[in-house]
Parts: structure tokens; sequence; C-alpha cells
């Protein structure tokens, strides 16, 4: 059984073609412009966000450059939006020959990118895999609109009509959380074909500090993601003004909106970092004590994995993997989103009891290094045997 897999861009598709060829199941990957590690342009593009090549699946690897350049000269003269994406998605797609679908056993592709794909394999007849990273548009719409109003929801029929004609066409969905699971079946999408794979971490990159009781003149709450609105950055601002915890730190790292980075930097006790490189972020992780993500929405926030690999517990909501990852309280706390009272109260239970929620970051450790990345392309690597034979 060979599969081919499918991206235009980054994401998490080098990892899965990586561990499927270990696993013997690797037909082909497509992907867009990867530079050599050792490259300037390498070295260049790592500052906008272009991942290098995996350079055990070189030789198995067909890169099509056109239309990543073309999407990162657009993003340089300012273009950004679903329209340049979708472009960019649907020029990848179309330039995937013929002989690649027709010699393969499988297609994976990915979400908002593999509407014209997963049609060409339905016509040859091949089971066609959705791997969907992002929650369902019309769930995200909903919370947005009960959970902050002021959460602009933007309206694109078109990009609504991709993800569904994506999901209606696939043999096979596969996403990485519970939360994300629910959204797709209320997208009308039958519970047998959604499969859940949660995805993995580097247990050895995002790796603990010294002991943090040894520090016990402050504590380090922190957050790292987009400092966006829907990330219920608002939400974490409220309950750290109303939080009586002297000498304690909030740090925020990300990018993200003007106005909530200059509404965060007014905060006393507030840190926000921007951007960092993955060394920097690795430190960070480090250096903090208790991990917080208030998200309204997300399809599995990988930055709890790597938190939690940190040996950092968590504080977040239910709208992500938390749940599944936490474990009934075991490396941290769930709370509603929005609810910055409730919010407060976990941040206050971890600063008056650090003894137990270091405890708790050990226990966040240990659950996250059985989430490796092996383990994840090995679940993918039986589902596409099992669904392969089935379908056959």
């Amino acid at each position: 059984m060979k599969a081919l897999v499918c991206h235009p861009g980054t994401q998490h598709a080098g990892k899965l073609a990586a561990i499927l060829k270990c696993e013997g199941v690797l037909g082909t990957f497509f992907t867009g412009f990867r530079p050599k590690p050792d490259s300037f342009l390498a070295r260049y593009f790592r500052l906008s966000g272009l991942r290098t090549l995996d350079e055990s699946i070189s030789k198995c690897t067909t890169q099509i450059r056109a239309p990543e350049i073309f999407a990162k000269a657009a993003q340089f003269l300012g273009w950004s939006g679903e329209r340049v994406a979708r472009i960019r998605n649907a020029w990848f797609q179309k330039l995937i020959p013929d002989r690649a679908l027709t010699a393969c056993d499988a297609v994976i592709g990915f979400d908002t990118s593999s509407w014209i794909l997963a049609k060409r394999a339905k016509k040859l007849g091949k089971p066609f895999f959705l791997d969907r990273a992002a929650i369902h548009r019309r769930t995200r719409a909903a919370i947005r609109a009960s959970v902050d109003s002021g959460i602009a929801a933007p309206a694109d029929r078109v990009q609504d009509t991709i993800e569904t004609e994506e999901m209606e066409d696939a043999s096979r969905i596969v996403v990485a959380s519970r939360f994300s699971e629910s959204s797709v079946r209320e997208a009308v999408i039958a519970a047998e074909k959604i499969t859940v794979i949660p995805y993995g971490v580097d247990s050895d990159s995002f790796s603990p500090g010294e002991k943090r009781d040894a520090r016990a003149a402050r504590m380090v709450f922190l957050f790292v993601g987009l400092l966006k609105k829907e990330k219920g950055i608002h939400t974490l601002l409220a309950a750290w003004s109303q939080l009586a915890a002297p000498g304690a730190e909030l740090w925020l790292a990300g990018s993200g909106e003007a106005d909530v980075i200059e509404s965060a930097r007014r905060v006393p006790g507030v840190k926000v970092f921007g951007k960092l490189a993955q060394q920097e972020l690795r430190q960070i992780y480090r250096d903090a004590d208790v991990f917080v993500f208030p998200t309204f929405y997300d399809g599995f926030g990988m930055v709890l994995l790597e938190a939690m690999s940190s040996g950092l517990p968590v504080i977040a909501t239910p709208n992500c993997a938390a749940p599944e990852l936490i474990r009934d309280g075991e490396a941290g706390v769930i709370f509603s989103a929005g609810d910055a009272a409730a919010l407060r109260t976990a941040m206050a239970d971890a600063w008056a009891n650090r003894a137990a929620w270091t405890q708790r970051g050990a226990a966040a450790r240990e659950i996250a290094k059985s989430h490796s990345w092996d383990a994840y392309g090995k679940r993918w690597a039986a589902l596409l045997r099992d669904a392969v034979e089935v379908i056959a």
C-alpha cells in the first residue's frame, strides 16, 4: 500500500510523510517550495515561516515551486487573505500529474487545499483522506457570535463551498481533537467517516528547565500563540487584572493584532515578547511556571503539547485538545471560554498551591511524552492500511 501525500504549504505534512515512509506506506510527497536546510534561501525564508524539507524523504518528494513562490511574493507585496491562498492551493492541485494519482493506492490532502484533488481521486476510484487541522468554519462563526460579539465573522461562501466539497468527497476525515470532531459532525458528516488522531511533539526539543519551585519569589504565567481576540487575550487580561499575586508575571509570546498588543502592554505585570524563534520559544517555556490558553476555538493547539512537554501545567478552555490532554485535571484545569472569573480562580489556585501545580507539571510532561510524532504517524499508517483494505 502506497499513499500520495499532497500539501502546498508547511504545517505538519512533512512530518506525516516522513513517518509514513518509515512505515513503508509513502509513495510520493508533493509539496510547495522547500529549500535545503543549509542554503541561503532556507535561512532567509525561516524568518517568514517557510519550513525546510526533511532530508529523509527528499528522494520521495516532488516540489511544485511556482504556487508557493507566488504566495510568498504576494505576501511581500502586502496581499493577504483567503483569496491568495485559494489561488495558490488551486494551482498546486492542478499541477499534480495524473500519473502520480494513478500509481498510488490512497491520496492524503489537507483542508482548504484539496477540493480539486479530492474530485480527481474520486474520479480515478482512489480513496481520499482529508486531514483537517482547523474546526469547521460554521462552528467558528457560531462561537464568535455567541462568545464575543466584538469578533467579526467574515462571510466567504466560496470558502464554505470548498470545505463542504472536500468533506463530502473524502473517504475518511482525520481531525486532531474531539472538539474538532464535533465541529465536523455539526456539518452533517457521518461519525463513522471521522477519525481522531492527535498531533505529536518532540519531547527532546521541548523539555523542562530547572525545578520551578526553586524560584519561590515569582511565578510566570505564559501564553504562546497569536495575540488576537479569538485566542481569548482580552479574557486573559481581564483575569490577570483581578489576580492578587504579588511577584507574579504574565508573559505573552506571539505576533498579532496591534490593538490587542497595545492593550496588553498597558497592563501592569504583563510582558509582550512578540514572535519568537524556535530556540527562544523552547527557552521561554522552560522559564515559565504555568501555561494559559484561553482560546475560543482551536482545532488542536500545538502549543499545549509544547508547554506540557516542557513540564508546564495547563489552564485552558475545552475549545481545543485540552480536555483530552489534561485528563480530568491530572495536568491542569479547564475553564469555559470567555469566563474571566473562572480563569482568575484557576490562576489564583496555581499561585497559592505551587507544590500541587508542580506535580501537575510533571504529569503534563509524562502525558506529552506519549504524544510523539512517531505515534501520530503509526496511527495514520494503520488507518490507511485498514481503510484501503475495507474500501477496496
